[in-house]
């Protein structure tokens, strides 16, 4: 009787397992998630609301004062200006850059697009502390640029392009678009490799042009590929921090700065973990109205192609 009771056990310890095996087998990666994203989230929220420091152990619980002072302040609205900005201006370049590119590897170079495609895959590659090595010095006073530039004439004395207040923010925005568009080209590219070739003979024999084959073929055969792709690179521009820091630490003055670099400027300047906080999740709110507004748009977009309202 007892063996049998035992033996019943098992069997139900089997089944159970049996029928939870994938959450099980699940369960040590969502732990590690938790650990690594969702813990220091939730512990950069509640120091928000605190005047944590590194230089003091007590810490006191103040409400919205840290927000509070981050708003009164002129600075943050300049970094949320330049983080909006930069996002748009580098994935705008990105997607031009990367989509052309795809284009013209997949219909018009042939044999040696498979070369080129390694060629191209360099900005990739790169350690972001070698790209930033070299274009520091592409766009130092003494560098390449700018040589060519008073060489040619369209310039009257060498210029420092990371250091002039009006030149560092497009020059930044050119390196994070140049760095990023071999993602956006390969990811487009494989895309177009899938667009049966039917499709293309069928255009031909309509008389189609370049732009409505683009319009009716390409597009519709890479949207979604370039949906997911976008909203992945906004998410890592607007939160990008070791390449802007490394080119210019957020200057001239303000120039270049975002928020993640007014988060580190508190953190490690003032040492006031508190603010830095704030900062986080100011761009954490900023990150999820954006993710909404794609949303939004997205089911506009579809509504209307599928003629509702």
């Amino acid at each position: 009787m007892k063996n049998r009771s035992l033996l019943k056990q098992k069997t139900s310890v089997f089944a159970f397992l049996d029928r939870h095996f994938g959450t099980i087998a699940m369960l040590p990666a969502l732990i590690g998630l938790a650990i690594v994203l969702v813990y220091p989230v939730v512990v950069s929220i509640g120091w928000s609301f605190t005047d944590k420091s590194l230089l003091r152990p007590d810490v006191n619980f103040i409400g919205f004062k840290n927000f509070i002072y981050l708003f009164q302040h002129g600075e943050i609205w300049v970094s949320v200006k330049n983080g909006l900005l930069y996002t748009f201006l580098t994935i705008c370049l990105q997607i031009i850059w990367g989509v052309g590119l795809a284009i013209l590897l997949d219909r018009f170079l042939g044999k040696v697009s498979k070369a080129l495609r390694l060629v191209y895959m360099i900005p990739w590659c790169f350690p972001v502390i070698v790209s930033v090595f070299v274009w520091s010095w592409l766009y130092n006073d003494a560098g390449l640029i700018s040589s060519l530039l008073f060489k040619w004439g369209l310039i009257s004395e060498p210029i420092s392009f990371l250091a002039t207040k009006e030149l560092a923010f497009p020059a930044v925005v050119f390196v994070h678009a140049w760095s990023g568009t071999p993602l956006m080209m390969m990811s487009t590219l494989s895309g177009l490799q899938s667009i049966p070739s039917d499709q293309y003979e069928v255009a031909k024999i309509e008389g189609t042009n370049a732009f409505q084959n683009f319009r009716y073929i390409i597009l519709p055969n890479v949207k979604k590929i370039l949906e997911v792709i976008i909203v992945l690179r906004c998410v890592w521009i607007f939160n990008n921090f070791n390449l802007i820091y490394l080119l210019t630490g957020g200057g001239p003055g303000t120039a270049t700065q975002n928020l993640p670099i007014l988060s580190y400027k508190y953190a490690w300047t003032s040492y006031d973990v508190g603010k830095s906080s704030a900062v986080s999740v100011v761009m954490l709110l900023i990150l999820f109205a954006i993710f909404l507004f794609y949303q939004w748009v997205k089911k506009k977009i579809e509504g209307d192609e599928d003629g509702t309202f």
